[in-house]
């Protein structure tokens, strides 16, 4: 009887010690106890379900743009994928012709930043070593140096419908100057310097774990708005644009 009675404590006391010692690190340890096991698999699980919503986003996003052949058109006049050497000089010396400007020279380069960063040609034979660089998307730029010749209205107009092309462009250089005829007296006529920037991205980028999390994969569709900011502010058909009435062809000849 007394061996009983002196054994229930025991027990107890044991029981303790084993749910100190063993039961409880066993269970959180602050590391890798079975707590925070299920903890990181539950993390595990959350995290696979927004991929694979996201996954599914991405198929949708891709079957809406296919879908609409307008909005694909508009995004990839845009910004193409490739530069399109002819097709920017055949659109500056339409638009230059059109506003009966005479063309002095239009040539095309890269920026030399751009050449910089060129990646190296891949070596297939050769081992390959650590990590894949991951090729980030920034789009590329196209610089092209247009000179015109002609009247202040025509020229205005000509900056106008540029603001307007369907593809990208910014006007990082624009300058402006006075002629002379042969008598040397000022002319009427100008010369305009303007150097363009256009955007193209190549097909060739590679996206980072990190993008899954960018907010156009949240939802399986467009947001529109910029299909139609585009429509609205880039329209090349501007052929009934008439220059406005400034009182003199050349605002930097003395009257």
């Amino acid at each position: 009887m007394k061996l009983k009675i002196l054994l229930a404590p025991s027990i107890i006391i044991l029981a303790v010690v084993l749910l100190i010692w063993v039961v409880y690190p066993a269970y959180t340890n602050g590391t890798d106890g079975v707590y925070e096991k299920y903890q990181a698999l539950e993390k595990q699980k959350e995290m696979t379900t927004n991929l694979l919503a996201r996954l599914d986003n991405v198929k949708k996003l891709g079957s809406a743009l296919d879908n609409d052949v307008d909005a694909k058109n508009t995004i990839f006049n845009y910004i193409p994928q490739n530069k399109e050497d002819e097709k920017v000089i055949e659109n500056l010396n339409f638009l230059a012709m059109k506003n009966s400007l005479a063309v002095l020279n239009i040539s095309l380069s890269e920026p030399a930043s751009d050449l910089a960063l060129a990646p190296a040609p891949v070596d297939a034979t050769a081992p390959q070593t650590g990590a894949v660089p991951v090729k980030k998307v920034t789009p590329k730029k196209l610089l092209a140096n247009f000179s015109v010749f002609g009247t202040y209205e025509n020229m205005r107009v000509l900056l106008d419908n540029l603001n307007k092309m369907k593809r990208f462009n910014k006007i990082s250089l624009l300058e402006m100057k006075s002629t002379r005829k042969e008598d040397q007296s000022l002319s009427d006529n100008l010369q305009m310097n303007i150097t363009l920037e256009f955007d193209y991205l190549l097909n060739n980028y590679v996206l980072s774990d990190e993008d899954i999390n960018n907010d156009v994969f949240a939802g399986g569709a467009f947001d529109q708005k910029i299909v139609d900011e585009i429509v609205k502010s880039k329209n090349v058909d501007v052929n009934n644009v008439l220059p406005g009435e400034i009182g003199t062809n050349n605002p930097f000849l003395l009257q």
